[in-house]
């Protein structure tokens, strides 16, 4: 766990506090962007760090927008749609098996 209230070790002159921060991954073929995200934040430069359980869920989301091939994902921590463990099918229309979405997406990327 990261200690808040430490100095920040790059600007020295200022301390890092619970916050949230913004993180954005590009894919080549999309932009992931995940709104408050909770992290320490340097209350003088701005410097983030994120907990391993919070970069491992980051992990998780990326590995998603990845299996959807977005263009832009934005999503906002905290909100219901982030991943469970469900299956990846989280997102296909209700009576579709998750299995066929997958696989009827990737035949559309294809094209």
């Amino acid at each position: 766990m990261i200690e808040s209230s430490t100095p920040c070790p790059l600007c020295h002159g200022g301390t890092k506090q619970p916050g949230t921060t913004t993180f954005t991954v590009d894919l080549g073929f999309g932009v992931v962007v995940v709104r408050q995200v909770p992290a320490l934040v340097c209350d003088l430069c701005g410097t983030d760090w994120i907990e391993d359980d919070t970069a491992a869920t980051l992990e998780e989301i990326v590995a998603q927008a990845r299996l959807k091939h977005p263009e832009l994902e934005v999503v906002r921590w905290g909100d219901p749609e982030l991943p469970s463990d469900e299956a990846f099918g989280l997102r296909a229309p209700v009576g579709e098996d998750g299995v066929e979405y997958q696989q009827r997406l990737r035949a559309e990327w294809e094209r």
